[in-house]
């Protein structure tokens, strides 16, 4: 049986004394799962309560042969009887000696004795997974009759492998993996099946797919525009969005040209040749009360090609004050940023003042400031913070909080909580283990106010809150329900990628229209653990990461579960890669 690093727990040194002598008794116990002859399950999981443990200890007083014993529990209570030390344990009972059956965490405890009667005073653990549920996989769209190819999807219940075929043949273990869509473009049987961690294998499904050819003579077609053709008021910071259909012969995305103002420019493209989604986010933002000129140039993949040659405009909003914007560099002075947005002088809050802070007092650096073509708008902070108000009509505002840790270069030296009008955001933001030092980021949230005032209020956990600067944006009421769920964009590293560098960051775009995301239902899913990811941005394209410093060549699994404030859930975002070198 090969063994792993990761299933090696932690040597413990245990010192015992007797009459004469104090010995040491250095203890490893790893434990491996059996089911009878055969290595089961990936490591820590099995589909069996009878587990083959391995212990292994040394002695080095009286040594621990002949004569040591060892002894086992399930629940660190209830022990088995006491037996002669072996290098197995066979079919070790994980429901007795306090185990129960039910799937889930399983914890096995072991003691040892050395020739000398001496036991360790401490118990070693080892925790595994007991799963006995088969996995279940579905594929989108099933099998049918189809007028062009198809971008089959597979998905599975849990966290598992999926194996295919596309020729009719039963599927093995020996088959290809499923790690992105699979392109039917002729007339196929699909057949699938999937194996989880615990190695529960699936009975085989099958999919049979047609695909009747037709000659295409329709260019691609516009599916949607955010902004929307003859928009006015877009934000300056918002991000295009065009998303291009072409359910015949599909879009050849290497022909794909997005002008702004006849220049052409750089994009993200996301999505398949049938559904196509371009965004595009200048540098600096949009600007202020300017006609944008948009020009979208598509074709698609029928011979000759068929071009899409589409142009449309949207007005930005007008300067802050006249449009419900409001931007405050929270700890100094009035400043213009490089791109012409005023940030007002920060002020202490007053009755009939309209808006300001309660308490703190400014500190600034003279560092740098990565991640921002506007350092002063960061180096200068205000620092004890209690609250800031705004006296606000009610509706629905974007709150936009600035930060970068300018004084401390270590991580929980700053912890403080957030609530914005009265809901707690978070217990104990630390912004240099998230982001670093010196570092800009901004993370904005929806908010209603129905008192007349915006309040955000921060709580003091080690050392002093601090926060750079503010930005309150008025938006306005949604015209009919949102029952658009959010989408993902940009995923990294992306999905069927190979030998991908150990440490690499995971990190997607999740994005809503309409009411936004909400920031607490993000959670992302890595090789069997959930996460709350880092967040910034705004709710209506959240940036999420997860700095995953993997450290073993093999496969690695994710899982993105979102929804919108609307309730909308995100279609989950499953995909797998592989990790290549060790650390």
């Amino acid at each position: 049986m090969r063994m792993t690093q990761d299933m090696k727990r932690v040597i413990q040194n245990i010192s015992h004394k007797n009459d004469i002598i104090t010995k040491k008794l250095i203890l490893l116990f790893i434990a491996f799962l059996l089911a009878p002859n055969l290595c089961r399950g990936a490591e820590g999981y099995t589909n069996s309560i009878y587990v083959r443990l391995i212990p292994s200890a040394t002695d080095g007083g009286s040594g621990i042969t002949p004569g040591g014993e060892m002894r086992f529990s399930n629940d660190n209570a209830s022990w088995s009887e006491p037996e002669i030390y072996s290098e197995f344990k066979d079919n070790w009972d994980l429901t007795a000696y306090g185990g129960t059956a039910q799937d889930g965490v399983k914890y096995v405890y072991a003691r040892f004795m050395d020739a000398a009667s001496n036991w360790t005073t401490e118990e070693i653990n080892v925790s595994i997974i007991l799963d006995t549920i088969p996995p279940t996989t579905g594929a989108v769209p099933g099998g049918g009759s189809y007028n062009q190819e198809q971008q089959v999807v597979l998905s599975t219940t849990e966290g598992a492998v999926i194996y295919f075929t596309m020729d009719g043949t039963t599927p093995t273990t020996s088959s290809p993996v499923y790690g992105q869509p699979i392109t039917i473009a002729s007339d196929t049987i699909l057949k699938f099946f999937a194996v989880d961690l615990a190695e529960n294998m699936e009975e085989i499904k099958q999919e049979e797919y047609i695909i009747n050819q037709i000659v295409d003579e329709t260019p691609p077609s516009i599916k949607s525009l955010s902004p929307t053709p003859g928009q006015s008021n877009v934000l300056t910071n918002e991000t295009l969005y065009i998303t291009m259909e072409d359910i015949e012969s599909g879009i050849e995305p290497s022909s794909i040209v997005l002008k702004i103002d006849a220049i052409p420019v750089s994009y993200e493209l996301s999505g398949s040749p049938t559904l196509y989604t371009i965004s595009y986010s200048p540098q600096g933002g949009w600007g202020y009360d300017r006609l944008v000129d948009v020009n979208i140039i598509a074709q698609d993949l029928a011979v000759p090609p068929n071009t899409l040659d589409y142009s449309y405009q949207f007005t930005t909003i007008t300067q802050i004050n006249e449009t419900g914007v409001l931007r405050i560099n929270v700890g100094g002075d009035e400043y213009e940023d490089l791109y012409g947005n005023i940030w007002l002088a920060d002020q202490s809050y007053e009755v009939g003042g309209e808006w300001g802070y309660i308490d703190g007092y400014p500190v600034s650096t003279a560092d740098e400031i990565a991640d921002t073509d506007d350092d002063p708008l960061y180096q200068i902070q205000r620092c004890g913070i209690d609250e800031y108000k705004f006296d606000l009509d009610n509706g629905r505002y974007l709150v936009i909080l600035h930060f970068a840790e300018i004084t401390y270069e270590k991580a929980g030296k700053r912890w403080f909580g957030i609530r914005l009008e009265g809901e707690l955001i978070t217990r104990h933001l630390d912004i240099y283990k998230r982001f670093g030092h010196d570092n800009a980021v901004f993370i904005g949230l929806i908010t209603e106010v129905s008192d007349g005032q915006l309040n955000i209020e921060f709580a003091p956990i080690i050392n002093l809150q601090q926060i750079a600067a503010l930005e309150i944006v008025s938006l306005e009421e949604l015209a009919s329900p949102d029952i658009t769920p959010p989408i993902a964009s940009e995923i990294t590293p992306v999905p069927g990628a190979e030998n991908i560098p150990i440490g690499t960051s995971i990190s997607l775009v999740l994005l809503d229209e309409e009411s936004g995301i909400d920031i607490f239902s993000i959670w992302m899913y890595i090789n069997g653990w959930w996460f709350k990811p880092n967040i910034t941005g705004i709710p209506f394209a959240y940036h999420v990461s997860y700095p995953f410093t993997y450290k073993y060549s093999g496969g690695v699994l994710v899982i993105v579960r979102a929804a919108d404030k609307a309730g909308n859930p995100l279609s989950t975002v499953y995909w797998a890669y592989t990790v290549k070198g060790a650390l």
